[in-house]
Formats: structure tokens, C-alpha cells, sequence
């Protein structure tokens, strides 16, 4: 009896080449603290129309009292998180003063209260810049106050339009109660100046054509200038965001964003923030456990996911029970499955992009512990002991699920042979620089297996796959319209697969990559970018193989072929590729990006050039406006490296190319609900395939052509108070030729429906609950007509053509129930993640009958998967 670990339904060619060169493939007090808002709360060109929070009470500061003896007086911004109730739930320095002054500002913030940020007159989460002034004024023994009033001024910028411009000829009125009006105009940089103020609260009010108005409360301080930045909102409400922030302008027109609260609370993900991307529109089901993401009917290699800027060689443990950095971790993500802007190359299918969260500020130490039935793990984060300035975050999981779940499946009759079990860590570093930049260092790292349903089982050999890199992040203004975007990493991957004819394959590379991008303003109108994206790799593989199967695969269960032998194999691995694009606005509803990426493969000896274009356009200026978005560019896919090795592959071998087309409308219907549909085709040529030469031997080439083409609709309503959630569909179809003179077939990842429905809402009193329904297309597989026995082997033989056949479609129905208690100092958590919940069987491959007289459908997925944990935070 052969013990194969649990894996996906693919052809065995690909399984062989994947577990050996996936990694290398993808890597390639006495004085008064005054305080004022400096930056307006909905400073967003990306976001909707809101009315901004306003503070109803402050909170006096403590003034250090060093700093006072040394006559000291200091600004701290804050960044500041609003709950729907007005309250503040987070408190960070951005510009920090040293001297006491932080520790000072932030515990004093955590004590305001605010009337909350609305959007349609519903109350919102939110955050805002706040600055937070100490001034040391003279003790009352010193005498009163000069009556003379003293005078101020408000200065600052106006900006809107995506990306944001100065916004000239704005209107901008100061109103205080007994005091008449004062007005002013932007001039053609967008800036205003009113000066005379007298020190005290104003009331602010700005108006522009096309844009919502923004009417916020100030202080003026006397003696001063008071700097003021604000960005408006357009009024076509295109932009929802779920809170009032910042954001950054996307260049690809077909781009999914989640927030921190969706990532966390997708129904049978077990909190696991890159499960989420799984329910988005254009993922389709990947086999059972096998941790790959389909997109847009492209192979699971053609897909790259990025941590930080940081390619990383696999995105979920083994098992795809849980991903390799934890949510806790993880700020924000992004998903393009397609029409990707020049910054991302190498691939033909999708990008994930997992930004993590820069580190909380407040000079306090943070931490949380989880257990389930799958895993355990524990992050902590905190200021560094004795380096200043400095902070650092943490954190370690294991998994136990093979522990009380092996026994279960013992002689259950389950076609799982293997469970996984695993390991990651991380640890990192992290400094604030001055206005708003970040600087990073630390590492993470993951280790996987496989462990055995049987007990003590002969021959048991299972893969094993580990990784560990060191990365560094920078994000830094160069000037006041320049910014560097930085990160490099080195790291090692190491790979062991079983092969068929008793050894195990193994290969290791040590990998090292560096990328950087400088933007720039040019004028009014638009923004420049310009970057590199390296890939150095050196490798070893050790490997039996057979001559006669060439194209990159390893040995085949023909062990007694007289061209069978070992090899041991090193090389280098180099990929650079620069890169440049050029985004355009004419006026505030027009936006258009092109762009130009050039790669070289040094064992391809290859340059592509891949240029690129993406345009949006608002068809009106008013509410509720539609959207028109549309994409065309050229996409390129290197050789994996076992392709192109002379000892296993054909050295002659090109870069696969695509090109991706799309033209769809978003229709915002409401402040929180919105409609997009978006069509799309991908055009495949240089397929790298295999085929039987008339002498019998494989060659492999650049023969296979495809299309994709289909249909994404998501309707989804954004996260308010209590509720998110959303439709997904995709409808398409994917093709393949293996050779001009083939006939076209289905690809073998086609799936023709896909359908996400899911809903979270927040009942109250700490209670949350939530579900998804799941419709997909069965995957195919190949049966033969029938079967003839063989009588010189004894066996039956195919006889006939084979044809393709699909499985049953996939449903599945998962439920989360959450209830947080909370107290001064921390809070507790616990959930029930329910995977399945009435007990569907979806079949996940065929296997044919003895005799070829039909097939049987066999599933590698559990019938039910229930999930309790508990968590706890400080």
C-alpha cells in the first residue's frame, strides 16, 4: 500500500516540478497644553462625503516637568482612532518631541471625546491627525494676563482630484460667534492665508465646485500660524472608505481592497486574513488543502503574493489551513486579479499584496494569545528596551491539528493519508522617521510536514518545505513632493519531495531581493514613478531524473530506464527588471496610467517589455455617478528554472506572454453600497508544453496558446457601525492548445460559476455573527470511453478516446459566532468557525474503475470542520 500525503488533483508532471521548483520559480499642570486639529479629519480625495468628528471634550496634559524647568514648549501629532461612539480607541504619535512630551499628549487624546465622523448622517468609525500644542504659560503669582488680545493666523493648502491637486479659487470663510465674517480665496497653488485672528476657537468653511464642503472647527493661537492641509472629497461618492483617512491612489483599475475588520471576520477562514481573498470575485476553488489560489482560470504558479514588497514562495502552510504571517500582523490587503500596473511582473495571473501594520506608539506594551483547534500562537509588540525611538513586534504559531485529528481519521476509511503540521515566526524592528516615514528590519520564517493517518506506516515519505528570510522596509518623503518606497530581503528555501523511485528530490536556494520606487509630483496634473525590481538566486538541486523525460520533470515511474540517473545541479538564479509609468489628471474625474516593464532572464538571455495603460473616468460631476474603468497591457512569465537547466528542461525556452483586456462600470447605489461589473480576457501565447517526439523522447517548447475570458460582479455593501458583506460571481470560461494542430480544450483549473454570498453583523453587547455560501463548478478530469484487457500484462488498458468530464459542482454553507468581553486594561474573545456546515461531501478528483467502466469521485474534504477559540488581548 503506497502513503501519498494529501495534495490536489493535478496532473503528476506538474506535482513533481512544483514540489521542487516552486520556490524558485515564485522567489525569483502649571503650564496649559492647548491642543487644535492641524489636519482636517476627512483629508481624503478617496473618500466619500463625511462630516468630520469635533471634539466636545478635551483633556489637559500634564506639562513634564523637565521639560517645563528647562523652558521647553513642543507640538506632538497624533494620529488618532475614533470609535462610532466618539470615543478614542487608539492613540499613536506620528511627530514625536521627545522629552515627556509624547508619553504626555497620547495619555490625555485617550480621554477626549468627540461627536463622531457621519457619513449619511450615520455615525462612523474614523481617524484623524491632531496636534497637540504645550505652551508655558505664566503662573498665576506672576499676575493676570495682558488684556490685549493676541493675534493669529491661519495659513495652509487645498487639494482634491485624484491624485490630489491644488484646488485654485476655493472658497474659504472664517466664522466666530460676535465677530464678522472673514473670506479668502486659494490662489493657483491652492494656498490661503487669513491673519489677525483673534486667539480662540473659529469655525472654518470651505467650499469648491464639484467637491463637498467642509466646515470644521479651529484654534487659533495667538502669536502664531497656525498650518492647515485639507483634501476634499469629490461629490461622486466613487471612493467609499470605511473610515475617515487618508488613502492611497491605486494605478491598476481592477483592484479589491479589504479592510482590517473584514479580513478578520470572513466566515471559515478561522480569522486568517488571506483566506479572505478566496471569497473575492475571480478566485476560483482550489483542490482541498492545497493552499493555491486560481485566478482568473490562471495556473496557481501564475499567481504571486507579496509581503511587504517581498515575494514569498508560499502564501499558506500545508493544508492551506491557516497563512505564514498572522492577521494580527497584517493592516491591510490588496487583490488585483488582473490588468496589474508596471510595479508587478514576473506573472501572468494575479497579486496579493499583505501590507503589515507599523507598530503602535504609545510607549506601552501590547500582546495577544490565541488557541484553537487548529494552532496556537502568541504576538507581542512594544518600545525597545533601551534604544529610543525604536519599537519591536513579534510573534510565533504552531499547529496541533494532526494530534487529536489523526486519531480520529484512523480507520475512518478517509482518502487523507496525511495531516499537515507546521511553524512560522516573525520579528521585527521598526524606527518613525520625521513626516510620516517608517524604517523596518526583521525576519520571518515557516516550516512544514506532513504526518501519517497510519500508525507506524512502511515507506512513508512525506514533503517537507521550510524558508526563513531577513527584510527590510523604507518609506521616506525626499522632498516635499518626492517619495522612496524601499525593500530588500535575503533569505533561504529549502524543498524535499518524495520521488517514485525511492529518493527524495530536494533543492535549496539562497535568495536575495531588492526593490525600490521614487515618485514624484510633476505640476499640477500628475504623478511620475520609476523603480527596480531585483531577483538574485544561487541554487542547488539534487535530483534523479530520466533523460528521455525531458522538460523539466523529474524521475517518472520508469525506474528501470537505462537513461535514469542522478544529478546535482548549481546555478544562479538572476532576474532584474526596471520599470516606469506615468499617471495623468487632467481634471478631478479623469485618471489615466501608462506604463513600461522591462525584464531580463539570465538563463532565458530574454528581455520583455511590457508596456501597459488604465484609464477611469467619472461620467458625471454629481452623486452617485457611474464609473467607467477600462485596461489593456502586455504580461510576461519566465520559464520556472528546472525548465530551462540543460540536465532536466530545453535551455532554448521564451517567456509565456498574455495580454490582459478589461472594460467595466462601478456604480455607487448608496453611501455604503456599491455595484461592479468589469468583463475580461486574457490572450495566452508561448505556452511552455511537452509532447512525444516520434522517437519516443519528450520535447518541450513554447507550442501552447489560451484564452480566459469572463465576467466579475461584486455588489457590496461597506463596513458600517454593525454590518458588512457581499456578492461575488464570476462567470468564464478557460482554454488550452498544447499545439497549433491540438484542438482547444478546457484548461484543467476552469471553473464556470463562482459565487461568494456572505454577511457579518454585530448584534450588540459584544456578540457578533456571520456566514458564506459557496457555489462553484466541479473541477474536470479526464475518463476514458471504455476498457480492453490486455492479456500479455494482465491488466485493462484505455480503449478509446479520453474525454473530458466535470465533477458535481462544490457548495458549502460556513458560520462564525464571536463574543468579545471588554475591560479597562484588556479584553477577552472567543468564536465558534464552523467550515461545512451541513455536512456536504464535494467530491475533489475521479478515479477510474478497474476496467475503465466509470469512475469513482473521491474528496480530500472534511465533512464538517468546527473551530472554537479563544483569544485574549492587552
Amino acid at each position: 500500500m503506497s502513503h501519498r500525503p494529501l495534495r490536489p488533483n493535478v496532473p503528476r508532471c506538474f506535482v513533481t516540478v512544483r514540489s521542487i521548483f516552486f520556490g524558485l520559480a515564485l522567489t525569483f499642570g502649571t503650564g496649559i497644553a492647548r491642543a487644535q486639529t492641524t489636519v482636517a479629519p476627512g483629508s481624503s480625495s478617496a473618500a466619500a462625503a463625511v462630516t468630520p468628528p469635533v471634539i466636545v471634550h478635551f483633556e489637559s496634559a500634564p506639562y513634564p516637568p523637565e521639560a517645563k524647568q528647562a523652558g521647553l514648549e513642543a507640538t506632538v501629532i497624533l494620529r488618532l482612532a475614533i470609535d462610532t461612539e466618539g470615543q478614542v480607541t487608539e492613540a499613536q504619535v506620528v511627530e514625536p518631541a521627545g522629552h515627556g512630551f509624547d508619553e504626555a499628549a497620547v495619555e490625555a487624546a485617550r480621554h477626549f471625546i468627540f461627536t463622531p465622523a457621519e457619513r449619511g448622517g450615520a455615525p462612523v468609525a474614523s481617524r484623524i491627525l491632531y496636534r497637540y500644542a504645550f505652551k508655558l504659560l505664566p503662573d498665576k503669582k506672576d499676575g493676570p494676563a495682558p488684556a490685549a488680545p493676541k493675534l493669529g493666523e491661519l495659513r495652509g493648502v487645498l487639494l482634491g482630484g485624484n491624485p490630489p491637486m491644488p484646488l485654485a479659487g476655493a472658497n474659504v470663510q472664517v466664522r466666530r460667534a460676535n465677530a464678522p465674517e472673514l473670506t479668502t480665496v486659494t490662489d493657483a497653488q491652492g494656498s490661503f492665508v487669513l491673519g489677525d485672528l483673534v486667539e480662540g476657537d473659529c469655525e472654518l468653511a470651505i467650499t469648491y465646485p464639484g467637491f463637498e464642503p467642509i466646515l470644521q472647527k479651529e484654534h487659533v493661537l495667538g502669536g502664531q500660524a497656525t498650518v492647515l492641509k485639507y483634501t476634499l472629497s469629490p461629490k461622486d461618492d466613487s471612493y467609499l472608505e470605511v473610515t475617515v483617512r487618508g488613502s492611497a491612489v491605486h494605478r491598476e483599475v481592477t483592484h479589491y481592497e479589504l479592510t482590517r475588520r473584514e479580513l478578520l471576520r470572513v466566515p471559515g477562514t478561522f480569522g486568517d486574513a488571506v483566506h479572505a481573498v478566496e471569497a473575492m470575485p475571480s478566485v476560483a476553488r482550489a483542490p482541498a488543502f492545497s493552499g493555491a489560489l486560481i485566478v482568473r482560470g490562471s495556473a496557481p504558479q501564475d499567481t504571486q503574493v507579496f509581503v511587504d514588497g517581498t515575494l514569498v514562495p508560499q502564501v499558506f502552510h500545508y493544508g492551506s489551513l491557516s497563512s505564514v504571517v498572522p492577521s494580527e500582523m497584517i493592516e491591510s490587503l490588496d487583490f488585483y486579479p488582473g490588468n496589474f500596473s508596471v510595479r508587478y511582473g514576473r506573472g501572468m495571473g494575479g497579486i496579493v499584496e499583505l501590507g503589515l501594520r507599523q507598530i503602535d506608539p504609545d510607549g506601552k506594551y501590547h500582546g495577544s494569545a490565541q488557541i484553537d483547534f487548529i494552532n496556537v500562537r502568541a504576538n507581542a509588540e512594544g518600545p525597545l528596551p533601551g534604544m529610543r525611538a525604536w519599537s519591536f513586534m513579534a510573534g510565533a504559531r504552531t499547529s496541533y491539528v494532526d494530534r487529536w485529528l489523526v486519531p480520529v481519521l484512523r480507520g475512518s476509511g478517509s482518502a487523507i493519508q496525511g495531516i499537515p503540521r507546521y511553524s512560522d515566526y516573525q520579528m521585527y524592528l521598526e524606527r518613525r522617521l520625521p513626516k510620516h516615514g517608517v524604517f523596518r528590519i526583521g525576519f520571518f520564517g515557516a516550516t512544514d510536514q506532513y504526518i501519517p493517518i497510519e500508525e507506524n506506516p512502511k515507506d512513508w515519505r512525506a514533503p517537507t518545505d521550510s524558508f526563513g528570510y531577513l527584510q527590510s522596509l523604507l518609506r521616506v518623503p525626499l522632498a516635499p513632493d518626492i517619495n522612496l518606497r524601499a525593500s530588500w530581503s535575503m533569505g533561504r528555501m529549502h524543498s524535499s519531495s518524495p520521488g517514485d523511485n525511492g529518493r527524495m528530490n530536494t533543492s535549496t536556494a539562497n535568495l536575495a531581493t531588492a526593490r525600490g520606487e521614487i515618485s514624484a509630483k510633476t505640476g499640477l496634473v500628475g504623478i511620475a514613478r520609476v523603480g527596480t525590481d531585483l531577483m538574485y538566486a544561487p541554487y542547488t538541486v539534487g535530483a534523479v531524473t530520466d533523460v528521455s523525460q525531458s522538460g523539466g520533470g523529474l524521475a517518472s515511474v520508469r525506474t528501470d530506464s537505462p537513461s535514469l540517473h542522478a544529478v546535482d545541479l548549481h546555478g544562479v538564479f538572476l532576474r532584474p527588471a526596471g520599470f516606469a509609468e506615468y499617471e495623468f489628471a487632467p481634471n478631478p474625474r479623469t485618471n489615466i496610467t501608462g506604463g513600461v516593464r522591462l525584464d531580463y532572464a539570465k538563463d532565458t538571455h530574454e528581455v520583455d517589455v511590457a508596456p501597459r495603460i488604465s484609464a477611469r473616468q467619472t461620467i458625471v460631476d454629481k452623486p452617485f455617478s457611474p464609473i467607467l474603468k477600462a485596461g489593456v497591457g502586455l504580461f510576461f512569465q519566465p520559464p520556472a528554472p528546472g525548465q530551462t537547466l540543460p540536465e532536466l528542461g530545453t535551455p532554448d525556452l521564451s517567456s509565456e506572454r498574455a495580454i490582459h483586456s478589461m472594460l467595466g462600470v462601478e456604480q455607487p447605489l448608496s453611501k455604503q453600497v456599491s455595484l461592479s461589473i468589469e468583463g475580461f480576457e486574457k490572450e495566452l501565447r508561448r505556452l511552455i508544453y511537452s509532447r512525444t517526439d516520434g522517437s519516443g523522447n519528450t520535447v518541450t517548447e513554447n507550442s501552447g496558446t489560451g484564452r480566459v475570458v469572463g465576467v466579475d460582479l461584486l455588489l457590496r455593501y461597506r463596513p458600517d457601525a454593525r454590518f458588512f458583506g457581499w456578492v461575488a460571481y464570476t462567470l468564464s470560461r478557460s482554454t488550452r492548445r498544447r499545439t497549433p494542430d491540438e484542438e482547444s480544450r478546457l484548461f484543467v483549473y476552469d471553473q464556470t460559476h463562482i459565487l461568494n454570498v456572505l454577511a457579518s453583523y454585530q448584534l450588540g453587547r459584544g456578540w457578533e455573527l456571520g456566514g458564506r455560501f459557496r457555489y462553484i463548478s466541479g473541477f474536470l478530469y479526464q475518463a476514458c470511453s471504455g476498457g480492453l484487457f490486455d492479456n500479455s500484462v494482465g491488466v485493462y488498458r484505455c480503449y478509446g478516446p479520453y474525454v473530458q468530464n466535470r465533477l458535481p459542482p462544490f457548495h458549502q454553507l460556513d458560520l462564525r459566532v464571536e463574543k468579545t468581553w471588554t475591560y479597562t486594561n484588556f479584553k477577552v474573545s472567543g468564536y465558534l468557525d464552523v467550515i461545512n456546515a451541513y455536512f456536504h461531501n464535494s467530491p475533489d478528483y475521479a478515479v477510474p474503475n478497474y476496467d475503465f467502466s466509470g469512475v469513482k469521485n473521491l474528496s480530500l474534504s472534511l465533512p464538517i470542520l468546527p473551530s472554537f477559540g479563544l483569544r485574549g488581548e492587552f
